[in-house]
């Protein structure tokens, strides 16, 4: 059976030939005597069947449309509602403005450190700080239910009739005898600073849309009219706390109580908001899924991102990967697991992974053993070719391999696809039944909070126990992206979801004549629908009633996912 990246490297031709979208495929890569990247090789020139050409084709329009709507540095904090650019909708029939009713806001965490280890961390070339001082106690629960938390002292300790305060510090030590990683006093994947003000910058912005301009919430902090719910990882909680420190500063907390919010959360295993888990507990959602990986759209994907991948898993490996793990994952998942550390840097201006070139060959001949085809193994070949040693002008006797920033734009455009492709083109156009299982508890969570808003109504039929005017969800990129797709975006808005990139859910009330209607905030944008996918209603401009919107959640998800997870395999299921 021919191997995946056999197929990869055949299928490179359609996207060659491609004329009118060559030049929005392949960014050309500079190479000088201080740096040299495997992506600047040429692609093959093999010849695609009928069916892989319609597919590179997708794979060529979606790249070209993504790329026309992102530009550098977009991934490190994205846009959010804004009093300045923030418009009150009007009623299309009587032109009078409507009345923000309640608003769900479902939000990534803000800039964090590295969730993955590289071996050029370990070598100490970077380091991660986070200056935010946490602080911890456990409350005794034994106390009247309602009467807040009673911790000690600002400066720790036990006081009289409280509980003990403590703060977390993370110590990192480079000693030979212990496991390393990255220098700095940040954890894997934790909130830094930077990511902490800017989501306090995202909580000033809602503050003066929603209590100055608005209205919607009281100036002072009540913690009736806000939900705060976040999955149960520090940085999305850090990041709630950080939003709301924002929207409700300090100086907002009635005098007499203790600055203190409830931010709900579940295990992460079973939470809706870490929609990208749910395989692990859903058989079903497992087995269709791996449709995904069949399409001939799929396979130009791999053909197109070929060469990034190759790059950038041989530049850059993991600190834990094998010489033939660098090898085998290219052809295996769509974008390398190191993209996030990659961006990671580029958002903190630090320096890309660099390697001697000795260690490229090393690692490009073992892609030539681990491969059987002799075309491949050709190609290969003339990657080796490819490679002359120079002196560096610091009077090294080997010239570095380094990651180039046009490497960096071509896998981050490369991970944006791969996010669209999986939450985006396989569930509305391939397996639609992916949508029901992975984010389906998720929007039957988005439907039943707009039940606190019949609550305020006065419809007891349909009041929830929640009457509140502000849903706040902090959630991870997956999730997001599993959102973005569940409601249809188009793909040149469907890329990476950057830090803090939103999704705000409002609702509408038409003054005359009490009708709800729906619209959804993308990034602080109006949402925009796929032209080619059968929306009910239009999201971005408040003219989709709250009925028919409320409708369409439930027709996308299932009423027993536990059930549905474990319904057999179907005749159909192979695609």
């Amino acid at each position: 059976m021919m191997s995946p990246l056999l197929t990869s490297v055949a299928l490179l031709a359609a996207l060659v030939l491609l004329a009118s979208h060559a030049d929005a495929l392949f960014v050309p890569l500079t190479s000088n005597s201080r740096s040299w990247s495997l992506s600047s090789i040429p692609p093959s020139s093999h010849r695609a069947d009928s069916d892989h050409g319609r597919g590179a084709a997708v794979v060529a329009s979606v790249l070209a449309r993504m790329r026309n709507a992102t530009s550098p540095l977009a991934y490190c904090q994205a846009s959010v509602p804004s009093a300045a650019e923030y418009a009150v909708p009007r009623d299309a029939a009587t032109g009078e403005p409507m009345r923000l009713a309640m608003v769900q806001l479902y939000s990534r965490h803000g800039d964090r450190s590295p969730e993955n280890v590289l071996r050029d961390d370990v070598n100490g070339n970077v380091a991660w700080e986070c200056s935010n001082a946490e602080f911890s106690f456990l409350d005794d629960t034994s106390r009247a239910a309602g009467s807040g938390p009673q911790p000690g002292g600002a400066s720790g300790g036990k006081s009289k009739g409280g509980a003990l305060l403590t703060q977390r510090v993370t110590d990192h030590t480079r000693q030979a005898w212990q496991p390393r990683t990255w220098g700095g006093n940040c954890a894997q994947g934790e909130l830094t600073a930077k990511g902490r003000a800017m989501m306090i910058d995202f909580g000033r912005s809602l503050r003066e849309l929603y209590v100055d301009e608005l209205g919607l919430l009281s100036p002072t902090f009540d913690p009736s009219e806000v939900h705060v719910r976040s999955t149960d990882i520090s940085r999305t909680i850090h990041s709630a706390q950080s939003l709301i420190d924002g929207l409700f500063p300090r100086t907002s907390m009635a005098e007499g109580t203790l600055n203190y919010v409830n931010i709900h959360t579940q295990a992460v295993a079973v939470d809706p908001l870490h929609s990208n888990k749910l395989d692990e507990q859903c058989p079903r959602l497992m087995s269709i899924q791996a449709a995904g990986k069949t399409t001939d759209v799929w396979h130009a994907f791999l053909a197109a991102s070929l060469r990034v991948r190759a790059t950038v898993e041989t530049v850059a490996p993991l600190k834990t990967a094998r010489e033939r793990a660098v090898v085998e994952a290219p052809s295996k998942k769509g974008v390398p697991s190191v993209t996030e550390n990659i961006l990671c840097r580029r958002c903190w201006d630090k320096p890309q992974p660099c390697v001697p070139a000795a260690t490229v060959r090393r690692r490009v001949r073992a892609m030539m053993d681990a491969e059987d085809d002799r075309t491949t193994r050709r190609a290969l070949a003339g990657l080796l070719k490819s490679l002359h040693t120079h002196t560096t002008d610091n009077g090294e006797d080997e010239e570095q391999v380094c990651l180039d920033e046009a490497t960096v734009d071509q896998i981050e455009l490369f991970k944006s696809f791969d996010f669209w492709y999986r939450n985006n083109y396989v569930p509305n156009k391939v397996v639609p039944e992916i949508v029901g299982l992975e984010m389906g508890p998720l929007l039957r969570e988005m439907d039943a909070a707009f039940d606190a808003k019949d609550a305020q109504d006065g419809d007891a039929a349909k009041a929830s126990n929640n009457p509140a005017k502000l849903f706040v969800y902090l959630t991870h990129d997956g999730t997001v992206s599993g959102m973005l797709g569940a409601l249809r975006a188009s793909p040149e808005h469907h890329v990476w979801p950057a830090y803090r990139s939103n999704l705000a859910v409002e609702v509408w009330t038409v003054p005359s004549t009490g009708e709800r209607r729906v619209r959804v905030l993308h990034d602080g944008k109006p949402f925009r629908t796929d032209a080619d996918l059968a929306a009910p209603c239009s999201l971005g401009d408040a003219s989709c009633p709250l009925d028919v919107f409320r409708a369409d959640l439930r027709a996308r998800s299932v009423a027993d996912w536990e059930a549905a997870c474990t319904a057999p395999a179907h005749d159909d299921d192979e695609l």
